[in-house]
């Protein structure tokens, strides 16, 4: 492999499976199913809401990078890793079961000589995916005709699934392949990342409401 054919590369902000569901679901309680003939208990259990979104998404493609200088080009670090890649020794680049304490094989790569370039091409392995499901119950409690107050239960992660960070990835450490937390948090919010255990708040909303067409 030349060095050009060796930085030819799937971009590592590529995803190349994702997809993403959204829903909202009007129960049907105590309007047209379950309907009750007291007025109080119908008002109670009628006007709830349903809703979410559902993402689910490949892994995100990553370099085997090797720190000390081998090649003797003087290397830069870029976003805190090496920019020497080693050379593929054949073997695989995955355990037979990944786990966040072995996601990737450092018997799958080997150091180059001295003074030479690896042939381990840019972004040839790939980190976990990413599944997140939210959740929302939603209950509108209209009143004297002109306003609306909303309650809203929000779950961020409802099943609580961990969704981790690509590993370490210098050949010449001890934790290469090992991955040390969750995705860090999205720039710009407080909470509510691909990263983030299960999170649960509460919202209140007073609205007016829209005049009926003329």
């Amino acid at each position: 492999m030349t060095q050009l054919q060796a930085r030819l590369a799937t971009p590592a902000t590529r995803t190349f499976r994702r997809i993403q569901g959204t829903y909202v679901y009007q129960l049907p309680i105590g309007s047209t199913a379950w309907r009750l003939d007291n007025h109080s208990l119908n008002y109670l259990i009628k006007n709830w809401q349903l809703a979410g979104i559902a993402t689910a998404q490949s892994g995100p493609h990553f370099t085997a990078n090797i720190s000390g200088d081998i090649s003797g080009a003087d290397e830069t670090v870029i976003a805190g890793q090496p920019t020497d890649r080693p050379n593929v020794s054949g073997a695989g680049f995955y355990p037979a079961n990944k786990t966040p304490n072995q996601w990737a094989l450092p018997s799958g790569f080997s150091a180059q000589a001295p003074y030479t370039f690896g042939n381990a091409g840019r972004n040839i392995l790939q980190g976990p995916g990413i599944s997140s499901w939210d959740f929302s119950i939603i209950r509108n409690f209209p009143f004297k005709e002109s306003m609306n107050l909303e309650f809203r239960a929000e779950m961020f992660n409802i099943f609580n699934r961990p969704n981790f960070d690509i590993p370490y990835r210098d050949l010449a450490s001890s934790t290469f392949g090992v991955i040390p937390d969750t995705l860090p948090p999205i720039a710009g919010e407080a909470s509510g990342g691909p990263g983030d255990p299960r999170e649960v708040q509460f919202g209140l909303r007073l609205t007016p409401c829209r005049p009926p067409p003329p």
